[in-house]
């Protein structure tokens, strides 16, 4: 009876040890997903002439259409003068055709409406971490360039694991002036669920 015992009471500790080590489907991040909201927002503040200059870029958005953080811009205050252009491309080297979108000239009667809706080329959801380049010139003629990573996130269970995500910063976190403010929420409900 005891070399049972010695046999049966192991194994019986090893399967339960497994069986409790075992993760939890609910709690899967994507591969696309892996990389997303490790990066700060661009918060950019320029002064030129005695003026400062505001641009916010969120490091993620919801392209979901629910009217809240639909589209990947940044924001920014009433010294921009315009944006030349904003570059859209997909992480890494192996692609063959790495751009997601090219904005070209966008007016600023137009950056509430003009932004990357999160699709590819072909129409198709693209999901995960992407670079961008933005050319920003200023009411004074003063140009930046401002290049970062950012994350598309589709809305669905996958989407859960950034409800609670203190890193990621979203455009909806930012006021009429383009000022990143913390305490604010990001305002999205139906996405993370």
């Amino acid at each position: 009876m005891r070399t049972l015992f010695r046999i049966v009471l192991p194994v019986y500790f090893l399967i339960f040890t497994l069986s409790a080590c075992k993760k939890d489907p609910d709690i899967v991040t994507p591969v696309e997903y892996e990389s997303c909201c490790g990066t700060e927002p661009v918060e950019f503040k320029p002064m030129v002439q005695g003026q400062v200059r505001y641009v916010y870029i969120p490091n993620v958005f919801t392209p979901n259409n629910d009217g809240l953080n639909d589209l990947f811009k940044p924001n920014i205050n009433d010294e921009i003068g315009h944006l030349e252009y904003f570059v859209i491309t997909k992480v890494g080297e192996n692609h063959e055709d790495p751009l997601l979108y090219d904005s070209g000239f966008i007016g600023l009667e137009d950056l509430d409406t003009i932004g990357w809706n999160g699709r590819d080329k072909m129409g198709n959801p693209f999901k995960g971490l992407f670079e961008y380049a933005f050319y920003i010139v200023t009411k004074d003629g003063t140009a930046y360039i401002i290049k970062s990573t950012a994350c598309a996130i589709q809305c669905g269970p996958e989407a859960a694991i950034f409800k609670d995500k203190t890193s990621c910063f979203y455009g909806s976190q930012a006021n009429a002036s383009g000022i990143f403010e913390s305490g604010k929420g990001h305002g999205e409900v139906d996405c993370f669920r």
